[in-house]
C-alpha cells in the first residue's frame, strides 16, 4: 500500500513555490493553537513554536529529551505547567535533494516521517505537552537561515485561516525556537559554510534578530564538552549576549546518543539500541527491519 506521505514528499520536492511546508501530522486540526476554538489567539505576544529540525534517521531519546526540555530557567516568567513558553511544537524534516542524501540502508523519507509521528506521539503522552500539541512537517529548504521565513509564511497563512473561521481579527507574529544538537550549532557558526566571516554574521543577524526573522537557537550541551567550548565558536558571543542563542542540559546520557550509533548497533544485532529510542520508534524499526543487514 502506498503511503500518503509519499505524495506529500513529492509535492514538496516538485513544488514551483519557494514557500512549501507540508504538515504530515498534527495532534489536532487547530495546531499550533489550543484545541479549544474558544481559547483566544494570543495578540499581545508572539506565538512561540519550538522546531526540532533533524534527519530523524532514526529519532532517539536525545531527540525526545531535546523536544521535551523546558527553556533555561532564567528565560521568561511564564510557568504554565506545559513545556515552558511554547504554544506549539514541530518536528521538521528537510527533503530538498532527498534522493542525493540517502545512503544504502538508510530509512527512506517516508519511513522517517512515520518515525517522526511515533516520536510526536511519545511527546504527546507527556502531561506537560504544549497546549497547541505537536506537528510533523517537511520543507524543501536545507539551510537554517532560509527555513524561518518559509515556516513563517506557511504558518501565518494557517493562522489566518483560523482567524477567518472564528471571525477573529488577531493574527499573532511567530517566534521560532530551533532546537539543535551541539554538532549542528557548531556548523551554524562555522565560517566555512558561508562566503566569509562577515557574510556569516550578516546571515545570522537576520536569522536571529527579533526585528527580522525572529528565530532563536536552543542548543543541547554536548556530553563531556569543555565548559569553554561554546565561547570558542566564531562569532557566537554576540548572540549569547542578546540571548538569541541559549543552551540547555538534556542529560549526559541522552546527549551522548546518536542516530549513527543506533543504526550501527541494529546492523550488528546488538540489542543495546532498544534502550536508545522511544518505544514506538523501537517497534517501527523492528516491524520494518530498518537498518538490519539484509541477506544477499
Amino acid at each position: 500500500m502506498s503511503s500518503p506521505f509519499a505524495s506529500l514528499i513529492r509535492r514538496v520536492q516538485s513544488s514551483a513555490t519557494t514557500q512549501t511546508v507540508e504538515i504530515a501530522y498534527a495532534t489536532h486540526d487547530r495546531w499550533p493553537l489550543s484545541r479549544n476554538p474558544d481559547d483566544p489567539i494570543p495578540s499581545n505576544r508572539p506565538l512561540r513554536i519550538s522546531v526540532l529540525d533533524s534527519s530523524f534517521n532514526p529519532p532517539t531519546l536525545a531527540h525526545f529529551a531535546l523536544a521535551t526540555a523546558p527553556l533555561p530557567k532564567h528565560e521568561g516568567s511564564e510557568h504554565t505547567g506545559h513545556i515552558e513558553g511554547y504554544d506549539g511544537q514541530m518536528l521538521l524534516l528537510s527533503v530538498r535533494n532527498a534522493d542525493k542524501s540517502l545512503k544504502p540502508g538508510d530509512a527512506t523519507f517516508v519511513q522517517r516521517l512515520d518515525l517522526m509521528v511515533r516520536l510526536a506521539k511519545a511527546i504527546e503522552s507527556r502531561p506537560s505537552t504544549s497546549p497547541g500539541g505537536v506537528a510533523v512537517a517537511c520543507i524543501d529548504e536545507p539551510i537554517f537561515a532560509q527555513k524561518a521565513p518559509k515556516l513563517n509564511a506557511s504558518l501565518s497563512e494557517r493562522l489566518k485561516s483560523f482567524a477567518i473561521s472564528t471571525s477573529s481579527h488577531s493574527i499573532p507574529s511567530i517566534q521560532f525556537d530551533f532546537l539543535v544538537g551541539y554538532d549542528t550549532l557548531e556548523r551554524l557558526f562555522a565560517e566555512r559554510y558561508y562566503a566569509s566571516y562577515d557574510d556569516m554574521l550578516k546571515t545570522l543577524r537576520i536569522f536571529l534578530s527579533p526585528e527580522e526573522q525572529n528565530a532563536r537557537i536552543i542548543s543541547a550541551h554536548r556530553a563531556n564538552a569543555d565548559n569553554d567550548s561554546l565561547q570558542k565558536l566564531s562569532g557566537i558571543q554576540e548572540f549569547l549576549g542578546t540571548k538569541r542563542v541559549l543552551t540547555i542540559d538534556i542529560g549526559q546520557w541522552e546527549s551522548s546518543l546518536s542516530s549513527t550509533e543506533v543504526r550501527r548497533l541494529v546492523g550488528e544485532s546488538d540489542q543495546r539500541w532498544t534502550s536508545m529510542v522511544p518505544e514506538g520508534v523501537k517497534e517501527y524499526i523492528q516491524e520494518n527491519r530498518l537498518y538490519a543487514v539484509q541477506d544477499s
